[in-house]
């Protein structure tokens, strides 16, 4: 707590003249011991800590069936979403979207039935490589050099002998 301040008052003003008439004089006024004030504590605010709000997570779902076998369902979240639906014919066809472990979003389209069975078309199917033209070295093309020159000559007796 804080040290006491000590206050002083001024000393009387003493004069020393007749008082005008009507007036009585008493004895003056004495000093007053200085008083000892002491602030009190400041007061400190409550501070309560609050925690931040849960994040919302908007999501949705829909299912919907028949008795022939129809059926539709579809849910949506933050991370992904699925579509599908079933008709009477009995085709399948839906698709689906997620984030994968890279951040990338990915997306999947399939459909299914008796005649040509499940296909698929997706954004995260490997894709084969592009074929390249490759040079033949200088010993391959000798040797196909000399392999060709040989059949050749096999036809040309083959023919020549019929």
């Amino acid at each position: 707590s804080p040290a006491p301040v000590a206050v002083s008052t001024p000393a009387p003003i003493i004069i020393d003249e007749p008082a005008p008439a009507g007036i009585k004089v008493v004895a003056p006024v004495e000093a007053v011991a200085p008083v000892a004030y002491a602030s009190p504590e400041p007061a400190v605010p409550a501070v309560s800590v609050v925690a931040a709000p849960a994040p919302v997570v908007v999501s949705s779902q829909t299912h919907a069936q028949d008795e022939l076998g129809q059926y539709s369902y579809s849910y949506s979240n933050p991370l992904s979403a699925k579509v599908e639906t079933k008709t009477v014919d009995g085709v399948t066809r839906g698709g689906y979207s997620y984030l994968d472990s890279h951040g990338l979003v990915q997306n999947v389209n399939y459909i299914s039935d008796d005649n040509n069975g499940f296909r698929v078309a997706a954004s995260n199917l490997p894709s084969a490589a592009v074929p390249v033209d490759i040079p033949d070295s200088d010993d391959v093309a000798a040797a196909k050099a000399v392999f060709f020159a040989e059949i050749a000559k096999a036809k040309a007796a083959v023919e020549h002998a019929h």
